[in-house]
């Protein structure tokens, strides 16, 4: 069997198909994050799934654009830059492609994490009243945070993961042992990262779900006035488990159809 590269289609497709999976599966350690680190108090007696279908609806396309550009960006960076580092194509790679990612993931972000909490009960419910509070200006409170959230979170768990692959990984083993290198790959780079952007993590979900419209600045000063430094380590637990889950069965789920897709070159 030989390896023929993968077209963008197929990276968005993939992408988006891996990323559905893994919401799926792993969403209810996302809810219990949500309320962990969430310090305005709300009835948390609903499911563990509350807010799912605005989730899917969203993460499947924000899977088909972070990862469908990332894989299209490094492959011209590399085609067109071959001197370049392979950390700093990795690196470049990650930021723009998650860049693009962010600004589609924001309004979809907020309605999820509010009905996480219970502010809101359904995704109607939720757009109406954040029109009716902020406009669509609203759709966007806390977005600085999750760039500096998400940027950070790729830029690490990305690029660690290429580090791991060209070291452990062979792109044409099926074997059960090659697939639990990319598991065990996947869940490394994937805890690495949550556990360094936890506390920048903190910080957008209280941008997104406060009652009021506070800066970072605001959010960072009532976290060490009324909690101390282990304000920041809210939901760190679950963040690691939840990001190391979704890593490893992201990229096993994403390697293993990339094969597929090769199966039909032989």
């Amino acid at each position: 069997m030989t390896n023929k590269e993968l077209s963008w289609n197929h990276h968005l497709v993939i992408g988006g198909f891996s990323r559905g999976c893994v919401i799926t599966l792993l969403y209810p350690l996302d809810t219990i994050k949500t309320r962990t680190q969430n310090s305005y108090h709300q009835s948390y007696k609903l499911p563990l799934y509350y807010g799912y279908n605005v989730a899917i609806s969203t993460q499947i396309p924000y899977g088909m654009i972070v990862f469908g550009m990332y894989e299209n960006i490094k492959s011209t960076l590399f085609k067109y830059y071959p001197e370049m580092n392979k950390s700093n194509v990795y690196i470049s790679s990650a930021l723009l492609s998650d860049f693009l990612g962010s600004a589609f993931l924001s309004p979809c972000e907020i309605i999820k994490q509010n009905m996480q909490i219970g502010k809101y009960n359904s995704v109607y419910m939720a757009y109406k009243r954040i029109m009716y509070l902020d406009g669509y200006k609203g759709f966007y409170k806390g977005y600085t945070g999750l760039v500096m959230r998400d940027l950070p979170f790729r830029s690490i768990q990305l690029p660690l993961y290429e580090f791991l692959k060209e070291r452990f990984i062979e792109d044409n083993d099926t074997s059960i042992t090659n697939s639990l290198r990319v598991s065990v790959a996947g869940a490394i780079s994937g805890m690495t990262a949550a556990f360094i952007t936890n506390p920048i993590d903190v910080i957008k979900t209280r941008l997104m779900c406060s009652n009021f419209n506070l800066n970072i600045k605001e959010v960072i000063n009532h976290i060490l006035n009324v909690e101390g430094i282990g304000g920041f380590l809210y939901g760190i637990t679950y963040r690691t488990a939840y990001l190391g889950l979704s890593s490893s069965l992201f990229f096993l789920i994403y390697e293993g159809t990339k094969k597929v897709h090769n199966y039909h070159y032989v």
